[in-house]
């Protein structure tokens, strides 16, 4: 088994971004961040901020990674499947294949820290809980922060890594379906 630090330090900039999705979703909200930790020697990154208003406020700062860091990943895998297809619609003075590698190494990075960890989703299920009775749109959260928690525990079994690469395969398979083809017709 990997190391989960080794696998954070090859990973490091799906890391930083998770954090910074954390600290955005702080001034987004108005909620003062009070630290950020961006990328700790194990592994780890924290932001540290005041209680939020309201718990769709915490909600969304505890989940704001899973949408920053799926629509960056998505958009660098596209940027992949450019370049692996010599498709960049733009010149660059390095050779496509370098694009399509840094590309595809930051896409899987991002990709692979999505998913709220464990302490981020402990904040959002309190605060959703506590509001499921006066407030429907608690209620209808709490099952997609139950499909969330899961996903923290299938870690073990590499499903971020499995959630990164499926993130590919959908970018690879969006690009199929609008035309972008390998030269030759591959």
């Amino acid at each position: 088994m990997i190391p989960g630090f080794l696998i954070a330090w090859a990973t490091f900039p799906g890391v930083i971004l998770h954090e910074w999705s954390h600290k955005q979703a702080c001034h987004w909200r108005g909620v003062r961040v009070r630290n950020v930790e961006w990328f700790n020697l194990d592994g780890s990154g924290l932001v540290t901020h005041d209680q939020p208003r309201g718990y769709l406020d915490s909600v969304l700062i505890s989940t704001a990674p899973l949408f920053v860091n799926t629509v960056v990943s998505i958009g660098l895998w596209i940027l992949t499947g450019l370049a692996l297809i010599g498709s960049i619609p733009f010149d660059l003075p390095v050779q496509s294949e370098y694009i399509a590698l840094g590309a595809g190494w930051l896409a899987l990075s991002i990709g692979w820290h999505a998913f709220p960890s464990p302490l981020d989703i402990s904040n959002a299920w309190s605060a959703a809980r506590s509001n499921w009775q006066s407030s429907m749109v608690a209620g209808l959260l709490l099952p997609a922060l139950v499909l969330m928690y899961i996903s923290t525990k299938l870690r073990i079994l590499w499903f971020d890594l499995f959630y990164a690469v499926g993130l590919g395969g959908s970018a690879f398979w969006l690009l199929q379906q609008l035309g972008w083809n390998a030269p030759g017709g591959v």
